[in-house]
């Protein structure tokens, strides 16, 4: 989603509204329909800082809550400029009509009617009626429809704060409700989704000559199942690991065969993902002599093949759609169209960000870390795991990139540094010079920019949650040492090396060109060509 602000305000203000642009474009949710408001009345204040809190307050929402977001809000909002705040009221004005459509149900609300027809009667005289798309519209379609609009209508910011504590996490009631919300609306999507793929697959003339309003409805049915899914990942994180095998099983099992169905065409790991979905299905029905750990294990094992699987589609998504994108760029006159980091070379990294993999990602990467608590093994994540083994020196413990200094940043050049840090929020660039990251908290979505730019650069990362004291403790000790990061399967480990082969320059050797892109290529992704394997890396030709 498109942030309609003021791009100055956002990015060269930053504090507030660089945070809460970082949510919107990450993890939108019906509170950030509420934030737009309190903004607005701030600025109609006259820029009071306590109208902003009355306003968020009056629907439940409070600092501890905004804090507790995926991307967290901790600032409150900065002071703008006098001259800027009629053009900055009129861009929140525009994209709260926005929010509103999309997270009341406005939106597909919409788009269902665009299929299934309306009367709208007469306006200055003329009659404004569309007929339905007969060849597409079925009871079943309808009933479907109905019954989704019903439930995600049905929901408000305000009633979800009601049911949580002052404290801004989710009470485990709301936890519950949360995730069964999320699997109702994920399976009514899917349900609704497959009675259009036919249609769509067929093209236009299947459609009646509308092929767009068929497919306008399909992408608003995504939209609405990732709304859903996402507005539950604080539920699923707050959630006991008994609760969440529960509901987990039934609530990865629509993300999955959502994100088979957003796939682009002709991609292999298709198939394996519905595959996942059927074992998904098998493994929460009722299982003789299957325990609590036993389960959990068997669903761990699924989600390291669903990571694989998304990494691969990922870079499967590159090769297919970069070539277009670099030679419509070339075509069209784009300037910066060969910076690693501009629009150009990040449109297929992008494409997949908006699709519905993103989505389950984020969810594998919110359940991980209870259901490793609950099978008893490795309590690490693994995100990219290639080089297995590399060496270098151990940083003290860093709360996030934007932290590092300049100084810090050219050690690194001279240094091969395995980094440690509290938080890696996923848009971030992984400095030059680093061969490994490691990170004691949440573990960063396999789709997300950093994840996906690691992985390109062989450049090893692994997650230990924060709770797991005695891990982090072990890597705190071994901090500015000459280390070894090894992975081993599921395992990671973390040693102390004394031999000859620690320095820095025989370290810089043995990581050689697995810690840096050949020569004269990009760092990026989307400079790959070739295949892709099923653990999500390119092979070169």
């Amino acid at each position: 989603m498109l942030l309609l602000l003021c791009v100055l305000c956002v990015l060269r203000q930053g504090g507030m509204m660089e945070q809460w642009h970082q949510k919107l474009h990450n993890n939108s949710s019906p509170d950030d329909l509420v934030i737009c408001d309190a903004l607005l009345d701030y600025l109609a204040s006259g820029q009071q800082q306590q109208v902003y809190w009355d306003t968020l307050a009056k629907e439940g929402i409070d600092a501890a809550r905004l804090s507790s977001y995926d991307r967290p809000i901790t600032h409150p909002p900065q002071t703008f400029p006098p001259e800027t705040v009629p053009g900055l009221t009129a861009d929140l004005i525009a994209y709260r009509r926005t929010l509103a459509a999309v997270h009341s149900g406005a939106d597909l609300a919409s788009a269902v009617d665009g299929v299934l027809g309306y009367d709208a009667g007469e306006c200055k005289g003329k009659r404004v009626k569309v007929e339905p798309v007969a060849a597409v519209v079925t009871p079943r379609l309808k009933q479907l429809l109905a019954a989704l609009l019903l439930l995600v209508q049905g929901s408000s910011s305000s009633r979800a704060a009601a049911l949580e504590g002052s404290s801004g996490a989710p009470s485990k009631l709301s936890a519950m409700l949360h995730m069964e919300r999320a699997v109702q609306v994920q399976a009514l999507v899917m349900c609704a989704r497959g009675c259009l793929v036919q249609h769509t697959a067929a093209g236009d003339q299947a459609c009646q000559g509308r092929l767009r309003d068929v497919l306008f409805l399909d992408l608003a049915l995504e939209l609405t199942g990732r709304n859903a899914l996402e507005g539950s990942l604080a539920a699923v994180k707050a959630a006991t690991p008994s609760t969440l095998l529960g509901g987990l099983l039934a609530l990865l099992q629509q993300p999955v065969a959502a994100a088979a169905f957003s796939a682009l065409p002709g991609q292999a790991g298709n198939a394996a993902l519905m595959a996942v979905c059927g074992q998904l299905q098998k493994l929460s029905q009722e299982c003789p002599g299957l325990d609590p750990q036993s389960k959990a294990r068997h669903a761990l094992s699924l989600i390291g093949r669903l990571r694989s699987l998304l990494a691969a589609l990922s870079a499967t998504a590159a090769v297919v759609l970069q070539p277009t994108a670099t030679a419509a760029a070339a075509a069209l006159g784009i300037e910066g169209r060969d910076d690693p980091g501009g629009p150009v070379l990040l449109l297929a990294e992008e494409v997949v960000r908006g699709s519905a993999a993103a989505s389950l990602s984020l969810l594998l990467a919110a359940v991980e870390p209870s259901l490793r608590r609950l099978a008893g093994v490795s309590a690490w994540s693994i995100v990219s795991r290639q080089p297995p083994t590399v060496t270098g020196v151990l940083t003290p413990t860093i709360s996030c990139l934007s932290q590092l200094s300049q100084e810090d940043l050219n050690q690194f050049v001279t240094t091969p540094t395995i980094l440690v840090l509290q938080r890696l929020a996923g848009d971030e660039e992984v400095p030059e010079g680093v061969i490994g990251v490691v990170i004691t908290g949440d573990c960063p979505d396999v789709l997300s920019h950093a994840a996906v730019r690691a992985r390109n650069c062989k450049i090893p990362v692994v997650a230990c949650p924060s709770s797991e004291s005695s891990v982090v403790d072990h890597v705190t000790s071994l901090s500015r040492k000459h280390v070894q990061l090894t992975i081993s399967g599921d395992d990671v480990s973390i040693t102390e090396i004394h031999d000859s082969s620690s320095t820095p320059a025989a370290a810089a050797a043995a990581v050689g060109d697995a810690a840096a892109p050949a020569s004269g290529s990009s760092s990026s992704i989307l400079k790959c060509k070739g295949t892709v394997d099923l653990n999500g890396s390119c092979v070169l030709t």
